[in-house]
């Protein structure tokens, strides 16, 4: 009889162990968000509540086993603003890497996004729509940048706005504009290179000639946010469908143009 209320006392005494440890709230801060959860064996569980600076709750985490979060974003009126699933580092839980769907919403909860995340960077389909639900854009991306076909459309309406392809955030091939009637606005092709100039410290002029440049001491100048640029044949239509001008052009460079009565 002792022997088995020895064994009684015992097991009473690691389940109030256990049940002290998991219900001490922790405190962590992490770039000046204060986090606040459960901890286990050094590890955090359950819901995580994260604070900025002015005590508003700004997310929850929720962690589970196999390295496994659920990052759930605070909107300004309390709601969800987005969720995504993640993962998490043994060594530092706390720093959540995107792996998985992504879901943003509006303030009154309905869908605003859907995308995929792989290791932190989009991956796959990144779908927009608008407050109605109805589709605002269709895109892909590849290790975080646009990589594939691209679809925009007219807000409120299946109408496609523009249709093309990018290539490691370049447009590249055939792009078509069209109005909200579906006439065809403007369509031609674009070149997928970055436009670079060369200032030459001699002369103190552009040089555009890679073969001038590299006879030079030069300087690297790259144009800010110009990736990709217009080449080959364009051609614009007014919304009544009228073709009313042509032009041409060279690795984003105007070669001619023709209007049309």
């Amino acid at each position: 009889m002792r022997i088995t209320r020895l064994i009684i006392i015992f097991c009473s005494l690691n389940v109030f162990y256990s049940t002290a440890q998991s219900s001490k709230i922790n405190t962590k801060i992490i770039d000046n968000d204060v986090w606040m959860g459960h901890m286990i064996h050094g590890k955090p569980v359950g819901t995580w509540k994260v604070y900025n600076k002015e005590n508003t709750l700004i997310k929850r985490v929720n962690y589970f086993n196999n390295n496994k979060a659920v990052e759930k974003v605070i909107n300004h009126l309390g709601g969800t603003y987005s969720i995504d699933y993640c993962t998490y580092n043994q060594r530092n839980p706390f720093l959540l890497i995107g792996n998985g769907p992504d879901t943003g919403f509006y303030d009154d909860r309905k869908i605003r996004s859907i995308s995929f995340f792989k290791n932190a960077k989009g991956e796959g389909l990144y779908l927009y729509f608008d407050e109605i639900g109805d589709t605002v854009s269709i895109d892909r991306f590849k290790r975080g940048n646009h990589d594939g076909e691209s679809k925009e459309f007219f807000t409120g309406t299946k109408i496609i706005k523009t249709h093309g392809f990018y290539k490691n955030d370049w447009k590249i091939g055939l792009w078509t504009e069209y109005y909200d009637n579906g006439q065809l606005k403007s369509q031609g092709e674009f070149y997928p290179q970055k436009r670079w100039l060369y200032n030459s410290p001699e002369n103190y002029k552009i040089v555009k000639d890679s073969l001038v440049r590299s006879q030079l001491d030069t300087t690297v100048i790259m144009f800010p946010n110009e990736q990709f640029f217009k080449n080959g044949k364009w051609s614009y239509w007014t919304k009544s469908g009228k073709l009313y001008l042509e032009e041409w052009w060279h690795a984003g460079n105007i070669i001619s143009s023709k209007h049309l009565n």
